[in-house]
């Protein structure tokens, strides 16, 4: 109910409250205050409690009605305040704006750690809870490892991630913890240890992660040809291995015959053709692929043999390729492919 409305009910009832009194009981009575009697009539009387009252309470009324004005409209200055300095933030200027209130104190000071200038940028506020978490964020963003086991934070929380990645960049066999516990296999950090766990596990290994729904994609699959008789963490591909790994993949031409220019060192000359004999078997896309390894390793009849048997539209730079070795011409194989 609104003040005014307030008012003028208690007026009405303390006015009905008389009126029905004096309709029973018309008396006066005296009543002697401190030496000096005075004479009302009995409904007056009756009234003079619930008005004194009435008064005392418009009284209270107005005094914390004062005090709410007052709040409001320093909250409203606040507000006004909270905006200016939000825009200082956002357009990077100096947020000299000072809050009165003690609600806007933390709220301005947590403010100026969002300026978009890192110059202007605070990394204090007046709560050590919150200057704590200010703190351990600036450590994670540097790139260290923190204790987070107090916070109870799910295990997709960023900032769970992020410790998580530094761990990783720390020590790459943390790669093997990280994918065990990862909740989302698409996740940026799960496919980066993922990637680090290919550096250095068996394939054995690999595979099982595989099963678990992780992806090996043509990124893993270099990292794996990278390691194929490698010095620093070996592995041991066989070639259904590499077949059926490329099964798993999107290989196009160009594909293939990186693999070759890859493995043409790693290799014995006779189980690179092998190999790519099979490729070319399997994969029409690697047809170009074993040519350049027939022509690099100078298995110049078995690819001829195989150039004569094709359309005239099939491998036409391998053809220009054999014309210029029958021409007793000297180039570099790798400027055709």
């Amino acid at each position: 109910m609104g003040f005014k409305k307030y008012m003028a009910a208690g007026l009405l009832l303390i006015l009905i409250i008389g009126l029905y009194v004096f309709s029973f009981e018309g008396g006066r009575y005296t009543l002697d205050f401190f030496g000096i009697n005075i004479t009302l009539p009995i409904a007056v009387w009756i009234i003079v409690p619930a008005l004194i009252l009435y008064v005392f309470t418009l009284i209270h009324m107005m005094f914390y009605g004062a005090i709410e004005f007052s709040k409001k409209r320093a909250l409203k200055k606040g507000h006004k305040n909270f905006i200016k300095a939000t825009k200082n933030v956002l357009l990077g200027l100096d947020n000299n704006v000072q809050f009165k209130s003690e609600w806007l104190k933390l709220p301005g000071a947590i403010l100026n750690i969002f300026n978009t200038d890192p110059r202007k940028r605070a990394k204090k506020v007046p709560n050590e809870e919150i200057q704590e978490i200010l703190d351990l964020k600036e450590k994670l963003d540097r790139g260290e490892v923190v204790d987070l086991s107090k916070y109870r934070l799910p295990i997709d929380n960023p900032l769970v991630l992020q410790n998580l990645e530094n761990k990783l960049n720390k020590d790459k066999l943390y790669a093997d913890g990280i994918l065990k516990n990862c909740p989302d296999r698409n996740l940026p950090l799960c496919k980066k240890a993922f990637k680090e766990f290919a550096k250095y596990a068996s394939l054995d290994q690999i595979k099982k992660y595989e099963k678990e729904g992780y992806k090996i994609d043509k990124e893993i699959f270099d990292i794996l040809i990278d390691r194929f008789h490698s010095k620093e963490n070996p592995i041991n591909l066989t070639n259904d291995d590499i077949a059926d790994l490329i099964k798993k993949l999107d290989f196009e031409k160009e594909d293939f015959i990186a693999l070759a220019k890859k493995l043409k060192p790693k290799m014995n000359p006779d189980a690179l053709i092998f190999l790519f004999e099979r490729l070319f078997n399997e994969f029409p896309k690697a047809s170009d692929a074993y040519l350049f390894i027939l022509f690099e390793l100078q298995m110049i009849d078995k690819a001829r043999e195989i150039l004569e048997n094709s359309s005239l539209d099939e491998y036409v730079k391998f053809k220009n390729l054999l014309f210029l070795i029958d021409s007793g011409k000297n180039f570099d194989i790798e400027d055709f492919v």
